[in-house]
């Protein structure tokens, strides 16, 4: 699971920018395109990595502090 883990994480998120009429063809991406890119990839990281604590959570059922605390009591 690790692996797979580290792979998902490493996946890049493709931009395919259409190119306007006023601008050439084949335009290199500007740094504003990689920090766009940037903050999507974190996004998703960090949505994923709720994702899987969630999933974990529901998993393992109520902890003993939940238990004996009164968390399920409410």
């Amino acid at each position: 699971m690790p692996e797979i883990e580290i792979m998902s994480a490493d996946l890049p998120h493709t931009l395919f920018k259409h190119s306007d009429a006023g601008k050439p063809k084949g335009r290199r991406a500007t740094q504003e395109d990689v920090d766009d890119a940037t903050e999507k990839m974190r996004e998703a990281y960090e949505r994923k990595m709720r994702e899987r604590e969630e999933q974990r959570k529901k998993d393992m059922g109520p902890t003993v502090d939940e238990i004996f605390g009164g968390a399920l009591e409410d």
